[in-house]
């Protein structure tokens, strides 16, 4: 075979060299492309890996029970831990947090019910809500469209998307914690000022996470003289340690992580609810 010594016929070879990597690079490139999904399809897997239509009625009402913590993530001296208990079915929901009996701790307890048509959060102490209980007051339809909770609530939005869920729209993937998470956009019916997104492990298409973020314009006034800032919301739910119980595979950790940032203060603050008794049954006339 004769050799190639002319200086164009090595220019040729680096050429076809670099040819040959990039297309090799453009074809590994493709290949770990990921493909578009179609929502109704993550959201039909995901209620698949979630239980049987079976399991749905006969868990239409329920009463989780476990243990809560709450830390201000910026104040490693505020750290408190207590019971936490979640009710739901097919009108109403709960979430009763209880950290202390005494009436002047800072935070004794937070009790957030809905009853079909208002949510009510009093104050978690003698002049205050909790930092969660203050936004789930300023969006209670968080709560109403069933998203609170995910599939611990009897009534998750995605078990009712017809009447709960405006719009889902494939966002593509978001790497959390290694895992590369299919995200859709949620539009709830009747509106609101938050972003929502929510996440599927793309194997097990269980719910992992919810993230809910708005920015509020705050009302002026004449003296304001275009000072006021906007106040910025991230509340994000987690769920973890998905589990079969009673036909459902639920999630048996429920952590919340909230930020905002106003012109006034800021926060970071994290609760913890740890479930480990769980009681399912049909509600009446469900």
């Amino acid at each position: 075979m004769p050799v190639l010594h002319s200086k164009s016929n090595r220019t040729l070879l680096i050429l076809f060299g670099i040819a040959s990597f990039l297309l090799a690079a453009s074809w590994d490139i493709v290949g770990q492309q990921k493909v578009k999904l179609d929502p109704e399809d993550v959201v039909a897997k995901h209620l698949k890996a979630l239980g049987t239509s079976e399991s749905f009625a006969a868990a239409t009402e329920r009463r989780l029970e476990g243990k809560s913590n709450f830390r201000d993530i910026r104040n490693s001296m505020i750290n408190v831990s207590g019971s936490a208990e979640m009710t739901s079915d097919t009108t109403n929901f709960g979430m009763f947090l209880v950290f202390s009996t005494n009436p002047t701790d800072f935070y004794r307890q937070d009790k957030i019910e809905y009853n079909g048509k208002k949510v009510s959060v009093p104050f978690a102490s003698t002049t205050s809500r909790s930092p969660m209980g203050q936004f789930l007051y300023e969006f209670p339809e968080v709560i109403k469209s069933g998203l609170f909770g995910g599939t611990l609530n009897a009534e998750w939005a995605i078990l009712d998307r017809k009447n709960k869920i405006k719009k889902l729209d494939f966002q593509g993937f978001e790497k959390v914690d290694g895992i590369d998470l299919i995200v859709l956009r949620c539009t709830i019916s009747g509106g609101t000022n938050l972003r929502i997104k929510l996440y599927f492990h793309p194997e097990t298409y269980a719910h992992v996470q919810t993230i809910y973020a708005g920015e509020i314009q705050p009302p002026t006034t004449l003296s304001d003289e275009g000072r006021v800032s906007s106040i910025r919301h991230v509340f994000i739910e987690h769920f973890a340690g998905h589990t079969p119980i009673s036909g459902l595979v639920i999630p048996i950790t429920h952590r919340i992580n909230y930020t905002f940032e106003s012109p006034l203060r800021n926060g970071q603050y994290e609760w913890t609810m740890n479930f480990s008794r769980f009681e399912f049954k049909k509600a009446p006339g469900a």
